[in-house]
């Protein structure tokens, strides 16, 4: 896992087509991500959720 210590309005690239943005936050930090359509950008509660429904789903085949 990298950490990075970043200020508002600054950015991280992930590659050369993935640009995430810190846009600040009291409690709660909030980001922003751009990337091509293809990429599939969930939280991990939701790719979770995802994940354990297709393993039900083949299970049930």
């Amino acid at each position: 896992m990298l950490l990075l210590s970043v200020k508002e309005g600054d950015y991280i690239m992930i590659g050369d087509d993935i640009k995430v943005k810190i846009i600040g936050g009291s409690n709660v930090s909030k980001v922003g991500i751009e990337a091509p359509k293809d990429v599939a950008i969930r939280r991990q509660a939701v790719y979770e959720r995802d994940v354990a429904a297709t393993e039900e789903r083949v299970a049930a085949s």
